[in-house]
């Protein structure tokens, strides 16, 4: 786990800031900011509940971030979404992956949409504070979803100054703020930003680790198979090709092709290292069993 200082001077990647692709699913399959959601939108019974369910759909199509609750089948599932721009083309695809989810799960989902940029006026003209947090905005979810919430820059303005900023406040506002460090972040004293910092830490390392891997070996393949190949383009320039020749060219080319497929088959996805959402709200360094899937 991290120490304070050492959170404190960390810099995350500009690729992998708050509110990125890879970066916001790494956060939201954390135990601990899964509670901060499922507690707000659903209530204290689904603390401890909830787990990371498959993000793919029958249709071939895939959401962000699903929960779904092992235990019991009255708590719905809960759809999460991240984008850069809530506008109408988007509000038809979560139409579209909560009906996927009603049916494939028995029960309408609740939708958490978090919007780092902009959202349509449109879209903003029919949503409404939500009576109970009105930080969170409600969009007209019937049929489709039993609810469906809103945050955004605009949702959570007049609530981050709060003494006690309400934990999901706090997360849409590291999502939101897309700061490259603690430092940088409005409210960075604040138990909860700072527990966010410490799992995009934690993760980041994560990432780095895998990647250095996985450019080790594709250098590896580069240079080897070149070496194949510039021996095979060496043995095909000879006058005499006779059996021999023949057969050394097949066996180099082949333990080329081993190669190639040596290295496919470790970096499929069920096979090769990908990184996986690290726990750093109170241990540090559990890993759970949940591949991230781009």
């Amino acid at each position: 786990m991290p120490n304070s200082d050492e959170l404190l001077l960390f810099k995350l990647d500009y690729h992998y800031r708050p509110g990125t692709d890879l970066m916001s699913k790494w956060v939201l399959l954390d135990p601990a900011v899964i509670n901060i959601i499922v507690e707000t939108v659903v209530g204290p019974e689904a603390v401890d509940q909830y787990s990371p369910e498959r993000t793919e759909w029958k249709t071939g199509k895939r959401s962000d971030v699903v929960y779904t609750a092992k235990k019991t089948k009255k708590l719905p599932p809960i759809i999460v979404e991240i984008q850069n721009g809530v506008n109408k083309p988007f509000l038809s695809r979560l139409t579209q992956y909560c009906l996927n989810a009603a049916g494939e799960h028995g029960s309408e989902p609740i939708a958490v949409v978090f919007c780092i940029r902009s959202t349509d006026k449109k879209v903003l003209s029919n949503a409404h504070a939500s009576k109970k947090n009105q930080f969170m905005l409600r969009i007209p979810s019937y049929p489709w979803a039993e609810d469906c919430f809103l945050l955004n820059e605009y949702s959570i303005k007049q609530f981050t100054h709060e003494n006690n900023l309400h934990p999901l406040v706090a997360l849409t506002l590291f999502l939101t703020e897309q700061k490259q460090t603690l430092r940088d972040c409005p409210r960075n004293n604040n138990t909860t930003i700072r527990m966010l910092y410490r799992i995009a830490m934690n993760a980041s390392d994560t990432q780095g680790s895998a990647m250095s891997e996985l450019l080790n070996d594709y250098n590896d393949v580069c240079k080897e198979s070149a070496m194949y190949l510039n021996e095979v383009t060496e043995a095909m320039k000879k006058d005499e090709f006779d059996q021999e020749l023949r057969k050394r060219i097949i066996e180099r080319v082949d333990e080329g092709l081993k190669v190639i497929q040596a290295y496919s088959k470790k970096h499929k996805s069920g096979n090769s290292k990908s990184p996986e959402p690290v726990r750093a709200s109170s241990s540090g360094g559990i890993f759970h069993k949940y591949k991230i899937i781009i």
